[in-house]
C-alpha cells in the first residue's frame, strides 16, 4: 500500500491494520490463501493493475475491501503490507497448505 495514495505514513497504516478485528471469509485462489473480512474502510484500496508473479509466503496484503494472508509463495494483485511476524502463523508457513486451523465448536 502506498502511503502517498492514502496520505498517511507506513507506521499508521500498519497500526490501523493490526488494530482490526478480522474473520476468515474464504480460503481459496491458491492453497491456504485467506480472504479476511473486517478491513477498516480507510484502508480499502483497489487491486493492482499489474499483479506480481511471486509474493513470499506469510505476506499480509490488502485488495479492495479485504485483507489477506498468503500462506504459500505465489502470484498476487494485492498491495503488500509486509510479512506476518505475529504469533498466529506457524513459523514456516510454506510447510502447510493453510495458515489457519479449522474452528472447533
Amino acid at each position: 500500500m502506498s502511503p502517498r495514495r492514502s496520505n498517511t505514513t507506513p507506521d499508521d497504516i500498519v497500526a490501523r491494520h493490526v488494530a482490526g478485528d478480522y474473520r476468515v471469509a474464504m480460503i481459496g485462489f491458491t492453497p491456504g490463501w485467506s480472504y479476511l473480512s473486517g478491513l477498516e474502510n480507510s484502508l480499502h484500496m483497489p487491486r493492482r493493475q499489474d499483479p506480481r508473479l511471486l509474493t513470499p509466503a506469510g505476506t499480509i496484503s490488502i485488495g479492495g475491501v479485504q485483507t489477506g494472508v498468503q500462506c504459500l509463495a505465489g502470484p498476487s494483485g494485492w498491495h503488500l503490507l509486509g510479512p506476518d511476524r505475529g504469533p498466529n502463523l506457524p513459523a514456516a508457513p510454506r510447510s502447510r497448505s493453510s495458515c489457519w486451523n479449522p474452528a472447533t465448536p
